[in-house]
């Protein structure tokens, strides 16, 4: 693959461009996990991406959240969706209070930390798959995305 500079995003302000292959990728590296052990996927992305990868693991059938420092389940296949530029010390700090870092894999300008629950970390053996479904359901499909006029941006 060849890396093209294209310059900063003026209209999003987006640090990071992502393309739709490099999602697809990730949501396929996300279930291979899934097709293995058939527990939900827990992940966090940045906010302008986690949305998206919500939609594709919802296409796929995958029950899937987002990953909560207070609920650690022992069943459940945990990620970080992160820039590939990031520093790690920031995450390291955050979800190594919880969790060990097992491996990373990038796909281009994302990487994706996968992570295992440390034994006195998990608060319960897994997740109500009624509790992934609801959260699912509510997610945005009674909700309108507000709409901006271009003098409004």
């Amino acid at each position: 693959n060849k890396s093209i500079a294209i310059g900063r995003d003026k209209i999003l302000k987006q640090k990071t461009r992502i393309t739709l292959e490099q999602q697809g990728e990730v949501v396929d590296y996300m279930e291979i996990y899934y097709q293995k052990n058939k527990h939900p996927v827990f992940y966090k992305g940045q906010n302008e991406f986690h949305r998206a990868f919500a939609y594709f693991l919802d296409k796929k059938n995958i029950p899937r959240d987002g990953i909560s420092l207070s609920k650690v389940y022992r069943q459940g296949n945990y990620f970080l969706i992160i820039r590939t530029q990031s520093d790690l010390q920031d995450y390291f700090e955050k979800y190594g209070v919880a969790f060990d870092f097992i491996s990373r894999k990038e796909f281009g300008t994302l990487s994706v930390l996968r992570l295992s629950p440390k034994e006195n970390s998990i608060t319960d053996e897994a997740i109500n798959i009624s509790e992934v479904e609801r959260d699912r359901e509510d997610d945005d499909e009674d909700k309108e995305a507000r709409r901006y006029k271009w003098k409004e941006i």
